[in-house]
């Protein structure tokens, strides 16, 4: 893909040997400039490798990704798996709607919105699932598997608005 859009910039029938390196460095900002630095660094990675076997595989005269198309510092994700105390402490936390949300975000792996998002009539007991509506609109049931006694009390206490809205 990454190919294919490169040659469609440069012009797909404008021979490989008249392109310049800085015509292959002004394709890739036009296509990716704004990227985020995964995505830079994956498409010229890819446009880098093409050029090469052109040139070492079928010998074709052909330029080089310019040095001011450099690869781009990627944020590395420090993110850290939370503790198995402080794990242990949300699900059992004394507020039964609190431990409720914490065990259903743990042991759905949901994000927090789609938990929150949930309406009372949207939850099957018996068989301890309910709707989530995924980013991008997507929806699946998610089971909650030990969730299913707090939320089973919870629920009458509420007969039909969102499961977890604050009270006022």
């Amino acid at each position: 893909m990454s190919i294919d859009r490169t040659i469609a910039r440069l012009g797909r029938d404008r021979p490989l040997a008249d392109v310049a390196d800085a015509g292959i460095g002004t394709a890739l900002a036009q296509l990716w400039g704004a990227s985020a630095p995964a995505t830079w660094n994956r498409n010229r990675a890819a446009i880098t490798s093409w050029l090469t076997w052109c040139h070492t595989k079928k010998h074709w005269a052909a330029p080089s990704v310019p040095a001011d198309a450099g690869r781009r510092k990627e944020n590395a994700d420090e993110t850290r798996a939370v503790a198995k105390t402080t794990i242990h402490r949300l699900l059992s936390r004394r507020d039964l709607r609190e431990r409720a949300l914490w065990r259903m975000l743990y042991e759905t792996a949901a994000r927090a919105a789609e938990i929150l998002a949930l309406n009372v009539e949207d939850l099957d007991l018996e068989p301890r699932r309910a709707p989530v509506r995924f980013k991008g609109g997507a929806v699946e049931g998610a089971t909650q598997c030990g969730t299913e006694r707090n939320q089973a009390r919870a629920t009458f206490a509420r007969l039909s608005q969102p499961q977890f809205a604050d009270h006022q």
